[in-house]
């Protein structure tokens, strides 16, 4: 492939995009691939692509339906959202109201050109909902979104996801070895029968948030499920317009 410069944005096209194009790109995300409905998709790609040079799509933008409860949300917009007086017209009107931000992916090879911002600019111009709104980390993105006139209010993760992993690192774990399941489940394992007892009420209790997975006995996919999920974004973004 040609040198790449930063003058590489300017014959980047934004146009519309399907499933399978976020497919191609959904490894490079950190985290697990979405599984829930997505309503719009945008794609970055070359302008002059005829001899297959590069790939397509270079980068994917994927809004979907939006979060039914957010505390940030409610806060963000003085709880215009909690005014209805039964649950389904709560739920039609954020969803005939807002869109999420799901994910924002740029191929590696084309990261820190500015194709990402482009993308994010000209797919907003596309989704005409009135808020949209994100959950991410307080890095880089931050800035990403801010440029484009997100708010952003920090959303600090609930208590039970701090004992969760405290409760991991307890038995000499590290923070960077809760990335690796087969090593976590492995640690687990070998615990003391009252130490092995203390670890599996607390993924119990972590699992009670989650409807499908509570009554999961112990197993490797329990494990990964938890590990999965220990992730917690330290910020909403919200646009509204």
């Amino acid at each position: 492939m040609q040198t790449i410069n930063k003058n590489l944005v300017k014959k980047i096209d934004i146009v519309q995009a399907i499933k399978a194009d976020y497919d191609k790109l959904a490894h490079y995300h950190y985290m697990t691939p979405l599984k829930h409905p997505m309503t719009h998709i945008y794609k970055a790609i070359h302008k002059d692509n005829t001899s297959g040079r590069w790939p397509d799509p270079m980068a994917v933008v994927v809004f979907k339906t939006p979060l039914p409860r957010l505390k940030a949300r409610n806060i963000a917009t003085n709880n215009f959202f909690e005014k209805p007086p039964t649950n389904s017209e709560r739920l039609s009107l954020i969803n005939s109201k807002i869109r999420y931000l799901a994910r924002i992916i740029v191929d590696p090879r084309f990261r820190k050109m500015g194709i990402g911002s482009k993308l994010l600019h000209e797919a907003l111009k596309h989704v005409s909902y009135p808020i949209i709104e994100t959950l991410t980390p307080i890095d880089f993105t931050a800035r990403l979104f801010r440029k484009q006139g997100f708010v952003c209010y920090p959303t600090p993760a609930p208590l039970w996801h701090k004992k969760m992993i405290k409760t991991f690192l307890k038995t000499g774990l590290t923070e960077q070895s809760l990335e690796i399941p087969a090593i976590v489940h492995a640690r687990i394992d070998c615990q003391q029968p009252n130490t092995f007892w203390i670890i599996d009420q607390q993924i119990k209790s972590f699992l009670s948030h989650y409807r499908h997975q509570q009554h999961w006995r112990h197993s490797f996919e329990r494990t990964k499920f938890v590990l999965e999920r220990l992730y917690y974004p330290q910020a909403y973004h919200i646009l509204q317009r």
